[in-house]
């Protein structure tokens, strides 16, 4: 063979090898191969704050050659370019093949990655990856000086006046619209709800608003905003106290417009926050444990404050005599109810019937907030919502089930088995919802007060 053909063949070899070698990298870059693409498109990002965004994406439906019984899209969010541990937000519909969805609970000033995604089946399709960084915590520098956050006044058990300063003229983008005013939040990062008071005016200066509906005894966090068109402009946040009446005695609550009236609060007994474990508590007993074993207590009969050693010699909260002695009483005392004792005024533990009614009156996600896992609760009557974080429970030496399963206490005996007591077990589990409504009574659950309107 001529020597120059033989040279010529191979080179035209090892380019083949080569080109192959390259389309085969091509389907392991994130985003996945071309078909992922065409299925699942990932669009864009707007209305970046520093704690929430809107993403968009694109699906095509008509693009999925298996066939198939369900399938859920939406958008997976990471903090890593790898998606090692992404949440998942899905979108309800498509408009004519897109969304939109609100991703919240972010943290101020971090980079994310998003992409599109499409689930059938065992099958899963990825948009490209595309990433977006939130803003500082109460808005940028810019909007410090386009909104400026100003005092607070006038403070009552359910209303107060707000103050604050708009300059328009300080916005270097155009805009055919802006609103302005305040927003206030019961939370420090405006997650997972807020409010927002509008001036009616565009003028831009100074002016004052009237926040009204406001929890009594509750401290919340305020800023000034503007919206110019998609972008927004926050100042400082500050806070204030409303005054407290002897019912909340200082402690907030959401109201979920329930049928009973009935109030939750919006933290567990011994947590600072929504999505803090807080304390756990054999039933009918006031001394809470927190998730440290290593402080010595055992969960179990010999340790119980109402029997005598077995889930039979019951001294308190016993209507037969088969559990112990009786008194006949079916619902906890004040004395012996954790929530009343750590937290006064009318909080109290919910009774079975009220857990009940909460469950059959909201919608129930399943969600990470601040990083906590637990379920989000959602009124059916207004946009009012209460997060459960999944604190396991304490039980013998240990504590199990953390960020996993809700356990909560009522202050309902269950009359069946007096060795046991009304509460709230739930989980998720492969997309199905289990719930359980009583346990020992020795067990140390979680506790969320409430209070009668």
């Amino acid at each position: 063979m001529d020597i120059k053909k033989f040279w010529t063949l191979l080179a035209i070899a090892l380019t083949g090898l080569f080109a192959m070698s390259c389309g085969g990298d091509d389907d392991d870059t994130p985003g996945g191969n071309d078909k992922d693409l065409e299925v699942a498109v990932t669009v864009q990002v707007s209305e970046i704050t520093d704690h929430s965004a809107q993403l968009t994406g694109t699906v095509r439906l008509d693009l999925i050659t298996i066939k198939y019984s369900s399938i859920s899209y939406g958008m997976e969010i990471s903090r890593d370019a790898d998606f090692k541990t992404p949440v998942r937000v899905l979108a309800s519909s498509l408009t004519n093949n897109s969304f939109t969805v609100i991703v919240d609970n972010l943290s101020a000033e971090t980079k994310y990655w998003y992409r599109t995604c499409v689930m059938v089946q065992n099958m899963s399709y990825y948009g490209q990856a595309q990433t977006f960084t939130t803003a500082k915590r109460g808005g940028s520098d810019q909007g410090t000086e386009v909104a400026v956050t100003g005092d607070v006044s006038e403070i009552t058990e359910n209303s107060a006046k707000i103050s604050g300063t708009v300059n328009l003229g300080l916005i270097t983008t155009s805009y055919s619209n802006v609103e302005y005013g305040v927003q206030y939040s019961l939370y420090a990062e405006f997650k997972p709800s807020s409010s927002y008071t509008q001036v009616n005016s565009q003028a831009g200066g100074s002016f004052s608003v009237y926040a009204t509906d406001l929890q009594d005894g509750a401290k919340y966090w305020y800023r000034t905003y503007v919206k110019a068109q998609d972008k927004w402009y926050y100042g400082q946040t500050r806070t204030f106290t409303t005054e407290a009446s002897a019912a909340s005695n200082g402690h907030a609550y959401v109201d979920l417009e329930l049928p009973s009236g009935t109030l939750w609060a919006t933290c567990n007994v011994g947590a600072e926050q929504p999505e803090d474990y807080g304390l756990y508590f054999a039933w009918g007993e006031t001394t809470g444990y927190t998730s440290d074993t290593s402080d010595g207590r055992r969960f179990d009969w010999s340790t119980y404050k109402w029997c005598r050693g077995s889930e039979t010699t019951m001294t308190k909260y016993c209507t037969d005599s088969r559990y112990g002695t009786v008194d006949n009483k079916r619902v906890l005392d004040l004395e012996d109810d954790a929530a009343h004792v750590h937290w006064g005024g009318a909080w109290r533990l919910p009774t079975d019937n009220e857990i009940h009614e909460l469950l059959d009156n909201t919608t129930h996600q399943w969600t990470t907030q601040n990083g906590v896992y637990g379920c989000k609760l959602t009124s059916h009557f207004n946009a009012s919502s209460i997060f459960l974080p999944a604190a396991g429970y304490r039980r013998d030496s240990y504590c199990s089930s953390e960020a996993t399963i809700c356990y909560y206490w009522s202050s309902t005996l269950l009359v069946d088995d007096q060795s046991k007591a009304c509460g709230l077990t739930m989980f998720r589990q492969l997309g199905v919802e289990y719930v359980y409504t009583y346990n020992w009574r020795y067990i140390g659950f979680s506790v969320r007060p409430v209070r009668s309107k």
